[in-house]
Parts: C-alpha cells; structure tokens; sequence
C-alpha cells in the first residue's frame, strides 16, 4: 500500500496577511488554485509552483504563498487523466472569514472563495 500525498499550502507566509477581494470577487490564492486545478493532467510538481507564481502575480506582491512540506513523492496529476489509475482525494480548505481581533474583521471575499472552491 503507498502512503497518502500530504501537503500543506498556506495562501500567505507566516505573520502575512491576504487581499479578501480580486477580480473574481474573493482571495488571489482561491482564484489561482481554482483555475490551476483545471488545467488537464497538472503534475502536483508543477501545481505548486505554478500556484505560488500566480498568487503572487495577482496580489502584487502582497501575498506569498508557502508550503509546510510534502510527505509523500509519489508523482501525481491533478486533476486526474482519463485511463489513470483510481485514487482516493481529499483536499481540505479552511476560510476564516471574520477575525474577532482585528479592526476590519470581517472578510467578505471569504465566503465568494467557500462558494467557488466547494
């Protein structure tokens, strides 16, 4: 049995902070992980990049993508090709759309981002 492909992708570096608003009406992150994830045959190699460049791009700057660590090196497409091999995914996103501490705690843009990536 091979072992599960874990990686952790945060939309921003530690202590940064994101855009709740792009172009499509929420985070540059969710819009560039959404149109990346279309792309046919997209190996998790070249996902993870691709997405870091994108989201960057998107922001300006202002945000930069990171990832905690990958703890498998299977190689992988995503999404999956026709004929591939049968493989169970899950993917796990977490929004935080209002923050209790912060002077503008709310972040609409977070629930346009829960509605496009569901």
């Amino acid at each position: 049995m091979l072992a599960p492909q874990v990686s952790i992708i945060y939309e921003t570096s530690p202590g940064g902070t994101t855009l709740d608003e792009d172009a499509c009406g929420g985070n540059p992150f969710a819009t560039a992980l959404i149109e990346l994830s279309q792309r046919p045959a997209l190996k998790l190699s070249h996902l993870l990049p691709a997405l870091r460049k994108s989201t960057i791009s998107s922001s300006a700057g202002h945000q930069v993508t990171t990832r905690a660590r990958l703890l498998s090196n299977r190689n992988w497409t995503f999404p999956m090709t026709p004929g591939a091999r049968a493989e169970k995914w899950i993917a796990l996103f977490l929004i935080v759309s209002e923050y209790l501490i912060l002077a503008n705690p709310r972040l609409p843009g977070a629930a346009t981002d829960e509605r496009r990536i569901a």
